[in-house]
């Protein structure tokens, strides 16, 4: 995977793909919700995934918001992610 992102990103050397891919890794496991980073964790290499994991037992809840568009008035400082219908209709809100 390293390589790729190194020819794909067309950087100099092995480590700078390696502090590019992690950085990526970082910021997704911050953003997406909890379930969602699990997937994806589940389908990377071993190196990515612990680091996607460690990021998350450090901050776990910032990926359950949802961030705002740039344009919006929340700009950027996130939203609670919409709770699916079925889920309101178990826990008798909605």
């Amino acid at each position: 995977m390293i390589g790729k992102v190194q020819a794909l990103a067309q950087l100099p050397d092995r480590g700078s793909a390696e502090r590019a891919a992690h950085a990526v890794v970082t910021t997704l496991s911050e953003r997406l919700p909890s379930g969602l980073a699990r997937h994806v964790a589940a389908q990377l290499p071993p190196d990515m995934a612990d680091a996607m994991r460690r990021t998350r037992r450090r901050c776990p809840a910032r990926g359950d918001r949802v961030l705002g568009n740039h344009g919006d008035s929340n700009h950027g400082q996130g939203v609670r992610a919409p709770v699916p219908r079925r889920a309101r209709r178990a826990s008798g809100s909605g």
